[in-house]
């Protein structure tokens, strides 16, 4: 078995390659990577595909394709999944949805008003269409205010605004980005509840619930430390969901718990391998489509869950870029004072790779121009 996985300057990609090398000791492992300065390899990679500065993705992926011809064409982020749905007729071994179904789950309002029929409770929004709309002296919702991107687009502002001034520079800076803010009544809860799916044509065949107890950013993003979570309402909630989206693939479904109506409310699905996957997969290894049906389905059949807890080292090193310093450190105590198993991210047979990574955390933390040398001795 041959695959290709974009994106492979990202770490949730290599934990994605472990897992399947780990039942499937034969497959060949290719990744292609944005043109970088500074990158390292990992062991569990055979192949390594650099994406030249201006070079057209979709037009490589193919080349790549017609020569090596991949049994599967991986996308892991953003804007790939969405580039790659709406080129599913030129790559039939690619792995992601039908541009509909993505364009649906990419477009918060409209993943918002889904939910809503479907008896799922939701946040109170407002999409702000254009910078006049700004400009109205009542928006219909008290503050504080949650305010985020419309549209999924991998590295999106985000923020809480307490007032009008706060408000307009946050949605400014999202109408910058040329996308559209979407205005949300803030629900002060400290955890994001996940629950990381595998479905087929609108069933849920395989699920792993976490709740964040920390992310980066702070206000959401991808995961630091994780612990493993169960509610019957939140696997309801999102089985509804799916169904009516006829899903098929791998997607994160995120949800907040209103501190006064004790009830979970839909933020939105990623419609993609989610950032703290490790986890999930540590824990579940069967959301996987690949390995169903490989020669060791008797020991993906015997597996055990293993980890409560779970820490990416390197990530919690990049968090202390924001203010939220003593919380991280608080969350750290709070689970090692915790029943359970507690497992870090790091694999000890990739000790080069891992080690490259808390490095980059460590560097992410040094003042700009700090930084800006040390590339240069690098490269």
């Amino acid at each position: 078995m041959r695959l290709l996985f974009l994106n492979g300057e990202y770490t949730h990609t290599i934990d994605v390659i472990r897992i399947i090398k780990k039942y499937i000791p034969t497959v060949k492992c290719h990744i292609l990577v944005k043109n970088s300065s500074i990158f390292c390899k990992s062991s569990y990679v055979d192949f390594v595909h650099f994406l030249p500065e201006h070079q057209n993705i979709i037009n490589e992926v193919y080349r790549l394709n017609k020569y090596f011809q991949f049994d599967w064409i991986i996308p892991i982020g953003f804007p790939e999944i969405k580039r790659f749905s709406e080129n599913k007729n030129r790559f039939p071994n690619v792995f992601v949805e039908d541009p509909k179904v993505v364009n649906t789950c990419t477009y918060k309002p409209k993943a918002l008003e889904i939910a809503h029929k479907l008896g799922i409770p939701v946040p109170a929004s407002k999409l702000i269409k254009n910078t006049s709309d700004l400009n109205t002296p009542n928006i219909g919702l008290r503050y504080p205010l949650f305010i985020k991107s419309s549209e999924e687009m991998g590295s999106s502002i985000m923020g809480i605004a307490r007032n009008k001034k706060a408000l307009i520079k946050l949605c400014l800076s999202i109408f910058k980005q040329k996308s559209k803010p979407l205005i949300q009544e803030y629900i002060n809860s400290p955890f994001t509840y996940g629950v990381g799916i595998y479905a087929f044509k609108g069933h849920i065949r395989e699920y792993f619930m976490h709740r964040e107890l920390l992310s980066m950013p702070p206000l959401g993003g991808s995961g630091v430390i994780l612990e493993k979570f169960y509610d019957n309402i939140l696997l309801d909630y999102s089985r509804r969901l799916i169904k009516e989206l006829n899903y098929t693939g791998l997607a994160l479904i995120e949800y907040k718990k209103h501190p006064q109506k004790r009830d979970y409310y839909f933020m939105e699905i990623n419609s993609k391998f989610w950032a703290s996957i490790a986890f999930a997969l540590d824990n579940n290894p069967r959301l996987l489509p690949f390995l169903h049906n490989s020669q060791n389905i008797v020991k993906l059949n015997s597996f055990k869950q293993k980890a409560r807890f779970f820490i990416y080292p390197d990530r919690f090193i990049r968090n202390f870029r924001y203010k939220n310093k003593l919380s991280s450190i608080s969350c750290l105590l709070y689970i090692f004072s915790k029943k359970g198993v507690k497992k870090v991210r790091f694999d000890i047979k990739d000790v080069k790779y891992e080690i490259f990574c808390i490095a980059s955390g460590i560097l992410s933390l040094l003042p700009k121009y700090i930084k800006q040398v040390i590339k240069k001795i690098l490269t």
